[in-house]
Formats: structure tokens, sequence, C-alpha cells
């Protein structure tokens, strides 16, 4: 957790107001021009300062929809001429430096938003980037000697909470001496291992037993006419380091494990470099997982196969992944998958026609083929319910209207014939005129609804209830025993805001804070939780909050946040005794100025 310090508001004065049109500008047909100016200088974060050149600076904003970059020179300074007036975010960028913001508090974190009035000339604006965290190490085979040409990957580990998918942030590739290198990483939690290319084979070796072996020079001696009669009697084999299968090269996490949630993790501060993550990769066993459906009577359905990883797992190498197959033969229909490596699988499969129907298992791979796997098939679930805008503008066609479920540790990925990556994805559910839908084949699991409505319409979903919860909050859990029935999709055409203005106690602008939202009620503590938000107060002090559901939110300033921290209800915990309590109704705007200080 970083280091951060509360700020007590000392007085509070609360207002509601009606905010202007200039919150929700349009953006115009060309890029706009005006008589504001900018002018300052990027530099480095060690202690010398030391400007940095041809960095490229972009400011952006409602009232600069495209953006607008410029290149610092060699001293570090920029300038952006002919500037609108308005509320704008500056950034600057780097290779081998973290992505800069103009007041950020550290490498990473989000910026202060520059308030800018017609004419106004800003000066001596400084940016501060820092380097990036570096990984570097050496990578070996199982003699020792350098493993050379060698694809290597660095995955940032996600927060507690959320979806685990490890995605790739770096690839490299090891020299001629085994060496690898990453450089420019944000600091976090980062895994690294070792990859097969795409279009690799599905196994690398083959180990053979002394049968094999024995077996292998009978027929090379009958092929050839070739006698080893008289060669001395063979000892009795020693124990095989490589029992007889198939084997391949990777991946291997470091410090050498086969499975991504035994990876150890590195925590990386901004410009750190950590050496010496040298591990070897070593051939591990590629085994089979072979099972069948079991149908009701009648001929075999065409049914959908997809696998996943439980727990951490690795998105976008598909070499990396189990191949499938499968064939009909009595009585049903029997499947096959390769190139499996150690750890918990999870096999989903749903019929594609006829009445749906699913199946689920749980598969632990450790190094043995997996034979005999049974799935049985049930009915799929349904879920029904109907859309309610509750607003005065008028509203969308609903018959255009689509409903999503999306399964909460992750959609589907890519896949090939009848099987797929990840999860088996919900097809949606399209609302008739009358507002009903209902979205089928559902296989039992946790979900996120979302809807094709999008804000930009003028409405925006304020709620979902299923079973009198609102599963906007919690996610929506489908179980096993039957269909689902009554949900209700509320979507408003008015949208909240919380906005106010931070001030000392000597009423001067308090700008550069950051604020923290939250829902007072700590059941609503979740990760990734659309009540949680924050803001930062520009540099005229003010900080807005968009689109919170109506209910009771408590506000905290603070001088520093992590984002990730909010994430986390023990952090949440720590802010309590310095926060204040706000209630936001539907739609409502309202204004929450505080004055901070002892």
């Amino acid at each position: 957790m970083t280091r951060f310090t509360l700020i007590a508001p000392v007085v509070m004065a609360l207002a509601v107001g009606q905010q202007a049109g200039r919150d929700r500008a349009a953006v115009p047909a060309t890029a706009p021009t005006g008589t504001a100016r900018i002018t300052g200088v990027v530099v480095d974060a060690d202690p010398d300062a030391t400007p940095i050149r041809r960095a490229i600076l972009t400011l952006t904003g409602a009232e600069l929809p495209r953006g607008r970059s410029v290149i610092s020179d060699d001293q570090g300074r920029f300038t952006f001429e002919q500037l609108p007036a308005g509320r704008f975010t500056l950034t600057s960028a780097k290779a081998a430096y973290i992505a800069g913001a103009y007041g950020a508090t550290r490498p990473g974190r989000p910026g202060v938003p520059l308030q800018i009035a017609a004419g106004q000339v800003l000066t001596n604006v400084r940016l501060t980037m820092a380097r990036g965290a570096v990984i570097t190490g050496a990578l070996r085979n199982d003699n020792g000697e350098p493993a050379a040409d060698i694809q290597v990957a660095a995955y940032r580990v996600p927060p507690p909470g959320t979806a685990p998918n490890l995605a790739i942030t770096a690839v490299a590739m090891t020299d001629d001496r085994g060496v690898y290198r990453f450089y420019g990483l944000i600091p976090g939690t980062y895994v690294v291992s070792s990859t097969r290319p795409l279009g690799s084979r599905l196994s690398d070796v083959v180990a053979l037993s002394s049968t094999d072996v024995d077996r292998a020079l009978r027929e090379l001696q009958q092929r050839t006419g070739l006698s080893i009669a008289g060669a001395p009697a063979p000892s009795p084999p020693a124990a095989d380091p490589m029992p007889p299968g198939d084997y391949a090269a990777a991946p291997i996490f470091y410090p050498g494990v086969a499975a991504p949630a035994a990876a150890t993790p590195l925590v990386l501060a901004a410009g750190e470099e950590r050496s010496g993550i040298d591990f070897a990769v070593p051939f591990i066993r590629i085994v089979k997982i072979e099972g069948s459906v079991v149908h009701p009577p009648g001929p075999p359905p065409t049914v959908q196969f997809a696998i996943r990883t439980d727990g951490l797992r690795l998105t976008s190498l598909m070499a990396n992944v189990p191949v499938f197959s499968t064939k009909v033969e009595p009585p049903g229909r029997t499947f096959t998958y390769t190139n499996v490596g150690p750890g918990r699988y999870v096999i989903s499969v749903r019929t594609r026609s006829g009445d749906p129907l699913y199946a689920r298992a749980e598969v632990d791979v450790t190094g043995s083929d997996v034979i005999g796997l049974s799935l049985q098939l049930q009915p799929t679930i349904t879920l029904r319910g109907r859309l309610v805008f509750d607003g005065k503008s008028a509203a969308p066609d609903v018959s255009t209207v689509s409903v999503q479920l999306t399964a909460a540790n992750g959609a589907g990925g890519g896949g090939a014939g009848t099987t797929q990556l990840g999860n088996l994805n919900v097809p949606p559910g399209i609302a008739t005129a009358d507002g009903s839908f209902e979205i089928p084949h559902i296989i039992p699991d946790v979900y996120r609804l979302t809807t094709s409505v999008a804000e930009s319409s003028g409405w925006w979903l304020r709620s979902a209830t299923v079973n009198g919860r609102d599963v906007l909050d919690e996610g929506l859990e489908i179980a096993p025993g039957g269909d689902v029935s009554g949900a209700v999709l509320t979507f408003s055409d008015r949208q909240t805001m919380l906005s106010g203005t931070l001030l000392t106690a000597k009423d001067q602008i308090a700008p550069n804070l950051f604020i923290a939202v939250f829902p007072a009620n700590r059941a609503l503590w979740r990760p990734d939780s659309r009540r949680v938000r924050s803001a930062r107060s520009g540099t005229d002090g003010r900080w807005i909050v968009r689109g919170l559901p109506p209910g009771e939110y408590l506000v905290a300033a603070l001088t520093d946040l992590d984002p990730d921290e909010l994430r986390d209800a023990a952090f949440l915990e720590t802010l309590l005794a310095a926060s204040v309590k706000v209630t936001l109704g539907d739609g409502e705007q309202k204004v929450q100025d505080l004055r901070i200080g002892g």
C-alpha cells in the first residue's frame, strides 16, 4: 500500500445546482483554436532533473476532442499555441520512460487537469518522467547451457478480485548468451515466463521407454540385416529421469515452474532494475485429456467445447494451449485435448442444436494422461426479464436493444472448430417491442451484465434487479436448478454528477489533491465497483465525478492515491474517519465543497 495523507474537512458547504452545458460540450467539426498558450519543460525524475529531448507532449480535453501534440526540443522545452479556453490533461511519452502526466504524484498516476481561460498564458509548466523498471535475466537449458532465441514474456499481475487474465506487457528474445531484457515497465507486480512462438511443434521431444528402444533396435535390425549379436548384455536400467511421453520446452515461469499460479511475483518500483531473474527451461511432460459426452437417448447432439485454466491464465499465446479433437463413436461423442501442461482446467460443453444442454468438469493435470472423463449433459438456464426506461426523453427502439452476459472470470477467447479458449460465450438476448427479453443457453457461473444502450444516447443503465438484488453491484450468479425470471433492467436519462471545490482554511484554492468517493454501505466495497470512484482537483481546485448510482456516499480528500488501492476494502476502512457523507438522488447533480486543513 502506498503512503498517503488524509485531509480532514473542517468546514463543509453543501449546495445543489444544475451544471452548465459546458460540462457536455459537443464535438466540433473542425479543430478549435483560441488565444491561450502553454509553455513548459519535461525533465527526468532523477535528482538532477535532466531535460528530456524528443518527448511527445499531448494535450487532450473536451475542447480538443482530437488532441494536440508537440515534441520537446533539446532542452526539453515545449509550447502549445492558439489554445481554446477549457479544461485539459497534459501527458508525455518517450521510449524507456513511463508515460507522464502533469501534476502526477507518482509514475503511472493520473495528472491534474489544467483549467485555462481565454487568452491565458501558462508558463513554466513542468512535467516529470521516470524511467521505467527493468527485468533482465538469462535462460539455460537442461544441460546448463545458454538457451538462445527463446521468446520470453512479462505479464502484469492483475489486482486482487479482478478477472485473473495474465496479459502480456512486454516480449523479448534471448540472445546468444541466453540473456533477455524488458525495459520501460510501469511500477507493479509481474511474472516472467518463457513462451513457445506461434507455429512451434506441439511436442519438441519424445521420450522412449527401454522397451520402446529395444523394439526400435529390433525393427532396425530387421530392416538393415545388421546383427547386434555378441554385444554385451545391458546392465539393469537406471531410473529414467524422463518417463515415456511427449515433452515441450515451454512455457516455464520464473523461478522454474509450469503453472502461472506458482510463479514468483516480482514487485517493481519506478526505475528499478531487477537483474538475475535466471531460470532453466526444462522439458515438461505434456499429456492428454480424453473423455466422452453422455447425452439423453437419441443421436449424439452437436456440441461446442471450451477449456480454460482455473486461476491465473495466459492470454494471446495460442501455441501454449491445449489442442482439441473430437469424433462420434457409439454410444456417443468422445473428445481429446492434447498439448496439455500441468495445472487445473475447467472444461465446458454446450449443445449447439436441439434442446439446450450443458456439462462442466474440473480436471487436475499433474503429468499423467487423464482418461475416461465423463461429461453428463443437463438443461441450460434461461434468464428472462424486461427493460424499463424511466425518464422524460423518448426511449430508444427497444427491439434493437441487446442484453449480454459475460463470465466474471473472463470472456471466451479464440479457438478453432468446435472448441474455444476461456469460457463459452453466452448469446445475447434481443428485446421485443414490449421491452421483454430472454437470454438462453446459460451455463451456471457468475456473470457481468451489459446492454447495447450507449450513454451517448442520453440513457444509462441505472440498475439491473434479479431476485431482489442489483447485479450491477455484485455480479449475477446463475446457479443450477432452473430458469431465472423477473429480471428488471432500468434505464434513466438523468445522470448524477458530484462535484466540488477544495479550499484551504484561508479560503485559498487547494489544487492537485485526490478525491475518493465510495459507498457508505460496506457490502458494496467490491473490486471494480461502479460505486467506488476517484478524481483529482484541477488547478482551479475543482473536482468532478459523473455517473454514480443513487445512494449514500463518503467523500475523502488525500494527498496521494493509487487507484488499485480502491479495490481493497481494508484501505477504504482507513478513510472513514476523515470522510464526509453525501446522499445522491436519482439524476441529482450535487456540489460538495470542502474546506480542508487544521
